[in-house]
């Protein structure tokens, strides 16, 4: 188990290490000066403008900026924000919180629909029923996003006013400090049942956006990846045995659900990097919104210290998923 988790750690260095010069290269050559963002009116002062580019070292040649910023990295030094002149480390405490609940729920709700939708879909092979999801699920594939995100906003929100449009609470939490950003979890905690019920209806819209989304891909996947596992010699065996049919359904999806968690885990990765579109709509104030925003100011520190924190959350969850590999399936251990 230790050596596979070294191996993997391993393999993610040369990945970090590019997805660095990669990300550092694209913003170096990206058009638009920071300098004159920052400025705004005053950069008509060309004297200004390159004492500052001094100041913030911009003027050196790209290896030179490319060593330190790897350097930074190193040391875990983010930067400091030239929109918020805060470290960029401080600022994704804060955003982080936001994104993980939202990647949390929408990943919980893609899951349970996808593999309920995807093994009913599976059993019930040639049906109606299997006809009917499999329909839904190819229309959950090819929809986009933002158009999803906008039906949902006007029927649950502006039609019948049953959730929240924007945001993560309302009302008199506004003015809640937070001292972990989780406010879910801190409501449970604390047994503050008002706030989580607020809490909730701000997070559903934007999770289930998520959640509908992501659970038409699951749902492809476990219907081929069961109906594989029922072909199988051992689930042949299993009903020649006499085995009840929980029974074998439980051996069935155990085997099934291999490719499952790698389409989760994936989404979860992608997710925790922010559902940029999601999280506009929805005013949501997590790390999509942070990046983008970073994006709009030219803030080239802000993308960079983000997108490789972004990268190394997307290696952690691909690590955890070999180690569910490991959990589930013996062969691989093997």
């Amino acid at each position: 188990m230790v050596r596979h988790i070294l191996q993997r750690l391993g393999l993610a260095v040369p990945l970090v290490i590019g997805a660095s010069f990669i990300t550092f290269s694209i913003l170096y050559f990206v058009p638009g000066d920071p300098v004159v963002m920052m400025l705004g009116d005053r950069a008509n002062d060309r004297q200004l403008v390159e004492k500052l580019r001094n100041e913030l070292r911009l003027n050196d040649p790209f290896f030179v900026r490319y060593g330190r910023f790897v350097g930074d990295l190193a040391k875990g030094d983010l930067g400091r924000s030239y929109r918020t002149n805060h470290s960029i480390a401080a600022d994704l405490r804060e955003a982080l919180p936001a994104t993980m609940e939202l990647a949390c729920a929408g990943v919980l709700l893609a899951m349970l629909i996808g593999v309920i939708s995807g093994t009913v879909s599976a059993l019930r092979q040639y049906s109606y029923a299997d006809f009917a999801l499999m329909i839904v699920a190819m229309i959950g594939v090819s929809i986009p996003v933002f158009w999803l995100a906008l039906i949902l906003s006007y029927l649950l929100a502006f039609r019948y006013n049953i959730l929240e449009m924007a945001g993560r609470v309302g009302g008199d939490f506004l003015s809640y400090q937070s001292p972990t950003g989780f406010f879910i979890a801190e409501a449970l905690w604390y047994r503050n049942w008002d706030m989580l019920g607020d809490a909730l209806r701000h997070l559903a819209l934007p999770a289930l956006t998520l959640g509908l989304i992501g659970s038409a891909l699951v749902a492809r996947m476990t219907r081929s990846s069961v109906l594989e596992a029922k072909s199988q010699d051992f689930v042949r065996t299993a009903r020649a045995k006499g085995l009840k049919r929980h029974q074998v359904l439980w051996h069935t999806m155990r085997n099934a659900m291999l490719p499952v968690i790698t389409v989760i885990g994936l989404q979860f990765g992608a997710l925790m990097g922010g559902a940029i579109i999601t999280e506009e709509v929805f005013a949501w104030p997590g790390v999509g919104t942070y990046l983008i925003q970073a994006i709009r100011y030219r803030d080239i520190v802000a993308v960079q210290g983000t997108v490789m924190v972004l990268v190394l959350i997307f290696v952690l969850v691909n690590l955890a998923v070999d180690l569910l590999y490991l959990a589930v399936d013996p062969r691989v251990r093997e």
